[in-house]
């Protein structure tokens, strides 16, 4: 995974958008790419996401397992910060 340009880092950071999560703070989604911030402040990329599978996330009653189950295991995650 190529690192992301600085003005799409600074639009992923400006467009979080905040969850009620344990494990996870925000997300952002563009078509294909999903990007979560954790309580850490660490943000990852998983490319490949589905539109699906992101509002699945954010439906789900417990987002770290939907998260761990769903997105970490499948979808390759880098962290951009």
């Amino acid at each position: 995974m190529a690192a992301i340009p600085f003005e799409l880092l600074s639009l992923v950071i400006e467009s979080l958008v905040p969850i009620k999560s344990s494990n996870i703070n925000s997300i952002f989604y563009l078509p294909g790419m999903l990007f979560i911030r954790f309580h850490g402040g660490e943000i990852y990329q998983y490319d490949g996401v589905l539109p699906s599978i992101c509002a699945g996330l954010l439906a789900a009653q417990s987002k770290g397992g939907y998260f761990v189950r769903y997105i970490e295991r499948v979808y390759p995650g880098e962290k951009i910060e």
